[in-house]
This record gives structure tokens, C-alpha cells and sequence, in this order.
């Protein structure tokens, strides 16, 4: 098909193409459209241009290089500056007939004879359009998504998989089936309150706050990664005080002369000795549940418990200093147990769960009320959990007089600040020296 030319005088595609601003028209038609097409410059080079319509004044059409022609709307704007917006594309790229663009034209018109300017209004369109698109796709990031964002951007990361499964478990429980469905930017204080609530009156509080403090930090990690924008974080101040609080339960000289003889008695044997090894040394009772027979040192000047960092909560390793009480349980142990775990599960391989521990100091308390347990002989001191025993070795260091370094160092408390940068000595005679004071006290409370 040949070129089509321009009707207008002393005006040809010649000029046009080396010219393509300059001010050329001609009657429009399909035909004419369909056939336009990128004229080479000087340098035989492509180069769009444009065309005015002599029918349509203000109707214009570029040809792009790659031959896409759009339709513009060429006007003067309320300022008296020339601008022009595009009204559409004309086949193949686009739908826009001709005859749809001479419409489109005469409708732009007549809202510019009425004061409006068609490029900004056209950037407000846009702007609306996008808020829509937005919010559309904010209203789409629910509950269920912030929480897995949450889970595998933060939680699983940084936490150790046991605490992440947990993590896991409680955000993923039935109290939260309806509410994960929820847009996450849409959620009230009133219905974090009601959920919470919800939780905490079916019996148990320290769930309630487990999921609160995790709802409250899914909350934190998406606003910081600009998934939502909210004003506040609904699950900022629920319940403030009135669910489980920070736990700091210890235990007093009577309550220690009660448990110790009845642990020995009435637990097993396996749960006995590792609530005491919490008790003697102030380890994390899920520390305990995990000791290998070869983290162990039995040597003549004292047993040391070589703690690897990929069983540390703070990712170094740590040499607990065993007292001679907490020896010769891991004495004893080391003999059924030579290899492997120290407490070793029925899952081969394997270790007792750390939960193990819980629940079996609460199947043996007064508040447990399941009638599978109710023939068990219940324990003296009530109130208490597995890591309130760490709290309490904690607690009586002080008390027999331990400096607060040497019991921050038991406890493997990491040091703050500059201090923790530069101080790196790991009191280790000093661990042994108290360590070894605590549990000849807890000998001479029970008479043992």
C-alpha cells in the first residue's frame, strides 16, 4: 500500500517526517489511519509524527515507530497553555474506531468549554483509580496472610524451630478461624478485644496473651514492611493487665522443703531428674530435655556441661559448671543412656518435648480438673511451672549472697551494651563455686 498524502498545501510526509512537530493535517478516515505508518528522518532513521484531522479540528493521531497510532485531543487549557490527552488506540493495539475517537473528542470538548482542564482531571481519574486498585488489593491481604508473612519472615528466621512451631500452633488455632478471614487493615480494637476476651474466658489466660503479644507483633511487621497503613495497631493496648502477665513466680524456702521429697516420690524417675537438673543448675528446662551423653565432661577437678550454640537461646556456646548434686544424676542417666540423649522419647532418636515437663507438673496440680488425672497424687505447692524453677535458682543465688555477674553468667545471660562487647569473661570458677553454695542449701532445707 502506498503512503498517504497529505491534502494540505506546501505540506508533504517528506517534511513531516524530517519536521515531526510541525503542524500538519488532513480529513481522516480508516483507511487512511490503518495505512500511516514511521517515516525515516534525514538520517534514515525512524521517527514518530504526528497528523491533524481537517474535520475534526483538535483531533490529532501519532504514529508511533514501531506504527501503533493513538488518538490525542489537542486544546488550550484554562491557563492559555496548549496541552493535549490521549482519547485512545486505533486497531490493532487498541479498540478505538475513528469514529469512537471523533465522540470521545466531542465529549472531552465540551468539559473543557465548561472550565475543566482534561489533563487534570484526567491525573485525578488516575490517581482515584490507582487508590482504588490499592485499597482493592489491602482489602485482599487478610489476617490468614499477614500471619504467614509474619511466620516466615520473622519468626522462623529468627527463632529456633521448636519456638517457631509453637509460634505457629497458637496463630494457627480455632479461636482464630473467622477472624483470619478478615481484611487485616479493616480489624477494630473492638474485635481484637472481643477475640482476646473470647480466648481468656474459655480458661485460658496464658493462650490469650501468647496470641495477643504475636497478633500485636504480625501487626508491627507488616505496617514496617508497608504492606498496611493504619493509625495504630489494634492490638496495641487490648486487655492491657488483664490477661496473663509477664509470669515471675518463685519459690520460697517452705515451698522448696515440700516439692524436692515429693518430686523424687511421686514424678517418674525421667521427669524427676530433669526438673531438678532446671532447679540445681538454672538451665532452661528445655536445655535439659535435649543434653547428649558426649555434651558431657566428667572430669576429676569437676563435670562441665558443654552447651553447643545451636542449643543455646543465645547462639553461643556455654559451659554450664555442674554442681556435684546435679552430677550425679547425669552420672546415673549417663549409664542407661551412654549415647544419644540423656532423656530420649519413644520417637527413636529423639528427645523428650520440653512440654512434657509442663504438663506433667500440671496433670499432678489441684487446678487440674480432666478426670483422666484425677487419681494422681496431687502436689503440695501449687501455682508453679517448670521454668519458675530456673526463676527460683535465680532468685536464691542472691539471696546466699552470689554477686549479680556471676548469677547473670549461670543464667547465660548475654550482657548489654559496650560491656557485652568487651567484658567477654565467662566466670566459670566463680559459676562452679555458687552453683555448687545453692545446691548444698537446697540440701540443708530438705535434710538430704
Amino acid at each position: 500500500m502506498t503512503q498517504p498524502t497529505s491534502k494540505t498545501t506546501n505540506t508533504n510526509f517528506a517534511n513531516i517526517a524530517e519536521k515531526p512537530k510541525g503542524r500538519a493535517e488532513n480529513e481522516f478516515t480508516p483507511a487512511f489511519i490503518a495505512a500511516m505508518k514511521p517515516l525515516p528522518d534525514k538520517n534514515n532513521k525512524l521517527k514518530a509524527w504526528e497528523l491533524g484531522d481537517l474535520k475534526t479540528p483538535g483531533l490529532r493521531v501519532r504514529c508511533g515507530t514501531s506504527g501503533k497510532k493513538v488518538f490525542l485531543y489537542r486544546y488550550k487549557a484554562p491557563s492559555g497553555v496548549y496541552r493535549q490527552i490521549k482519547l485512545g488506540e486505533f486497531p490493532p493495539s487498541g479498540s478505538m474506531t475513528l469514529a469512537d475517537a471523533r465522540k470521545a473528542l466531542a465529549k472531552a470538548k465540551t468539559e473543557r468549554e465548561s472550565g475543566i482542564d482534561l489533563q487534570e482531571a484526567k491525573l485525578i481519574r488516575n490517581k482515584v483509580a490507582k487508590a482504588e486498585r490499592e485499597k482493592q488489593k489491602i482489602l485482599g491481604y487478610t489476617v490468614e496472610s499477614m500471619i504467614n508473612d509474619y511466620l516466615n519472615g520473622h519468626i522462623i528466621p529468627m527463632r529456633k524451630a521448636k519456638g517457631a512451631d509453637e509460634v505457629s500452633r497458637f496463630l494457627n488455632s480455632r479461636d482464630l478461624n473467622t477472624f483470619r478471614k478478615r481484611p487485616a487493615i479493616e480489624v477494630t480494637r473492638n474485635e481484637a478485644f472481643n477475640l482476646i476476651t473470647k480466648i481468656r474466658n474459655r480458661g485460658v489466660p496464658i493462650l490469650a496473651g501468647q496470641i495477643k503479644s504475636e497478633l500485636k507483633a504480625a501487626y508491627e511487621f507488616a505496617m514496617n514492611a508497608g504492606v498496611i497503613d493504619m493509625a495504630g495497631n489494634p492490638f496495641a493496648f487490648v486487655l492491657k493487665g488483664l490477661v496473663a502477665a509477664k509470669r515471675e513466680r518463685n519459690l520460697n524456702t517452705t515451698e522448696l522443703t515440700l516439692l524436692i521429697p515429693w518430686m523424687r516420690k511421686e514424678y517418674s524417675e525421667t521427669i524427676a531428674d530433669a526438673l531438678l537438673l532446671t532447679l540445681y543448675c538454672g538451665v532452661r528446662s528445655g536445655e535439659v530435655c535435649e543434653i547428649e551423653a558426649h555434651e558431657i565432661d566428667d572430669s576429676p577437678s569437676g563435670m562441665i556441661w558443654r552447651i553447643p550454640s545451636n542449643k543455646s537461646k543465645t547462639k553461643v556456646p556455654f559451659n554450664v559448671m555442674v554442681p556435684t548434686q546435679a552430677a550425679n544424676i547425669l552420672r546415673k542417666r549417663s549409664i542407661t543412656h551412654p549415647t544419644g540423649f540423656l532423656f530420649p522419647s519413644k520417637a527413636k532418636g529423639k528427645p523428650i518435648a520440653q512440654k512434657v515437663l509442663g504438663v506433667e507438673v500440671w496433670c499432678h496440680s489441684e487446678a487440674c480438673k480432666h478426670p483422666k488425672h484425677q487419681t494422681k497424687p496431687k502436689c503440695p505447692v501449687s501455682n508453679w511451672a517448670p521454668h519458675d524453677l530456673r526463676r527460683t535458682c535465680r532468685t536464691f543465688l542472691s539471696k546466699i549472697g552470689c554477686p549479680s555477674e556471676v548469677g547473670e553468667a549461670i543464667l547465660n545471660h548475654t550482657k548489654g551494651g559496650v560491656r557485652g562487647n568487651y567484658d567477654l569473661y565467662k566466670f566459670d570458677t566463680e559459676k562452679r563455686e555458687w552453683l555448687q553454695k545453692w545446691t548444698d542449701h537446697l540440701d540443708l532445707l530438705t535434710n538430704t
